[in-house]
């Protein structure tokens, strides 16, 4: 088990607590923070959508360099 520091739980925590501090201190604007909130979301969706789509094609060229190192280690023998 990894230890709680190298989890992506616990870096998105931080983050979420120092941003809660910045907008509390009034370093940010409500209008600031959700501007940025709205670019983050924008960024995952896009990350997700892209993996989505190439996650098929990776498994597929995957697969077939599989297969063709599976035929000729059985040609080799």
């Amino acid at each position: 088990m990894k230890p709680g520091f190298k989890t992506s739980e616990f870096w998105l925590t931080v983050l979420a607590g120092v941003f809660g501090v910045v907008v509390l201190f009034g370093a940010l604007t409500g209008s600031e923070a959700d501007s940025i909130v709205a670019a983050v979301e924008l960024l995952i969706k896009s990350v997700t959508g892209l993996v989505v789509a190439l996650a098929p094609l990776i498994a597929y060229i995957k697969g077939r360099a599989e297969v063709k190192q599976a035929g000729e280690y059985a040609k080799s023998q």
